[in-house]
């Protein structure tokens, strides 16, 4: 008798790991970072242009885990990966890895935003792995505040407006699809430093979990934004053309993140 063929999944899985059998298939060949799967384990990729990603999510709700599994992937696939983790707190699967830049104080984070802002300007876009070079800014809110703080230390006559740092920032986040720089950006709270107009300009794919405030401040567009998940890892996928996907984010430990790096998933 044949091996019975199960049924097909008509939900979405409570876990997507690196080595469950469900999540093989999507990462084989894959030509993009995959973000998890949806219903009947579709898989789910970022678009191969290279557009901003943000993330936003609820404490314990798992921005730090997404970005961790982007960031691994964006490397195996050749991408020069920095890694703004401001007080080493989130991402000690980057530390001393080749490739990889894994800054912790802010005075390197903001040399980093002025490094990235002048290579984004001089150098056209890539449609190549090779060469393409991908910030990673967790926390968000928390650097936006170190930044500030150390713009409140500057003489009065420097000072200008908002901080030099998040300006830098803002800049590569206006060139999203066209800069030499790609941005992922987790931020608990939706809102984005400098930014001055609608976050759907400024991120192409936007992974949102959480209520009606942050749906408004992330994707006001959306007339009748989807229930707050509660499952860990679960967060809905605003695409630029303004479609909506259920998807359960693909998981990778520490350890896992960093072995992924390493190359092909």
């Amino acid at each position: 008798m044949p091996p019975l063929t199960p049924p097909p999944l008509d939900t979405i899985r409570c876990t997507v790991g690196i080595l469950d059998p469900w999540t093989l298939p999507a990462l084989a060949g894959a030509r993009s970072p995959l973000v998890g799967l949806s219903w009947g384990d579709q898989p789910v990729h970022l678009p191969d242009e290279k557009g901003n990603v943000l993330i936003a999510a609820g404490a314990a709700h798992g921005t730090t885990t997404v970005l961790r599994s982007l960031a691994a992937q964006f490397h195996a696939l050749g991408a020069a990966v920095t890694v703004a983790d401001l007080g080493a707190e989130s991402h000690p699967w980057a530390r001393e890895l080749p490739g990889v830049r894994h800054l912790t104080r802010g005075g390197d984070i903001l040399d980093a935003l002025f490094d990235l802002d002048s290579h984004s300007s001089k150098n056209p876009d890539t449609p190549d792995w090779d060469g393409r070079h991908v910030l990673v800014v967790d926390r968000a809110d928390d650097l936006a505040a170190a930044l500030r703080e150390r713009q409140r230390y500057l003489p009065i006559g420097t000072r200008h407006g908002e901080a030099e740092g998040l300006r830098a920032l803002a800049r590569l986040l206006a060139t999203t699809g066209r800069g030499a720089v790609q941005v992922l950006l987790g931020s608990s709270s939706a809102t984005v430093p400098a930014a001055d107009v609608p976050l759907r300009r400024l991120f192409a794919t936007r992974l949102l979990a959480g209520g009606t405030g942050l749906w408004g401040r992330a994707a006001p567009e959306t007339w009748a934004p989807p229930r707050a998940p509660t499952h860990p890892g679960r967060m809905h996928l605003v695409a630029a053309d303004g479609s909506i996907t259920a998807v359960q984010t693909l998981h990778l430990t520490s350890e896992q993140a960093r072995a992924a790096a390493a190359g092909p998933c």
